[in-house]
């Protein structure tokens, strides 16, 4: 598998699970829902829409609230903000991720924290490639906003990986505009925190 973990892996196990499910006699494919936790729910939500039969409905339990880019981002940011240099480090952590995301090789940053260029180079990891780039580049409140099912969001509001984000900001209001989504208190995709 090294080397070759990847979305399409992910979902090839899902697929094998949901075929499992529907071999047997008892279960209706109708009424399947899937739970997924965490980057799980990235897993879930590509399924639902690449994938088939679709599930009747999704159960998302801490999704990241962000794009991951952004979410590693802020995470680092929250780190090193009170560091005289902060901006420099931010700016270099920056070309380290636009080269990683582009395919560029990777080449340390000699003005970076020892910390971030490690981090980075993990993500050039070989063996996690090219998981590790799909996953930077996905982004939980663009695929929720495409999602059509039933879709229950369960997520702290203090979820230090990236609490509530963009996916409280932005999918909401775009699947009310197109009318995707009934106005609360009864809405398609409640949240629960």
């Amino acid at each position: 598998m090294l080397g070759k973990i990847s979305f399409v892996t992910h979902q090839k196990e899902l697929s094998g699970a949901v075929s499992q499910l529907l071999a047997r006699t008892e279960v209706n494919p109708k009424q399947i829902y899937v739970l997924g936790n965490s980057e799980g729910t990235l897993h879930t939500m590509k399924y639902q829409l690449e994938k088939s039969p679709r599930f009747a409905g999704l159960v998302l339990a801490a999704p990241p609230g962000y794009n991951i880019t952004d979410l590693a981002r802020s995470q680092i940011e929250a780190q090193v903000t009170a560091l005289a240099n902060a901006k420099e480090i931010m700016a270099g952590y920056d070309k380290l991720i636009a080269d990683f995301l582009a395919g560029r090789p990777f080449s340390p940053d000699p003005a970076l924290p020892q910390g971030i260029n490690h981090l980075v180079q993990s993500f050039n990891n070989p063996g996690s490639l090219p998981f590790s780039r799909e996953l930077l580049s996905t982004d939980a409140a663009q695929l929720i906003s495409q999602i059509t099912s039933p879709v229950l969001v369960v997520i702290g509001k203090k979820d230090i990986q990236g609490g509530t984000g963009r996916l409280m900001a932005l999918p909401w209001r775009k699947l009310r505009a197109a009318n995707r989504m009934s106005p609360l208190p009864t809405p398609r995709m409640p949240i629960i925190s």
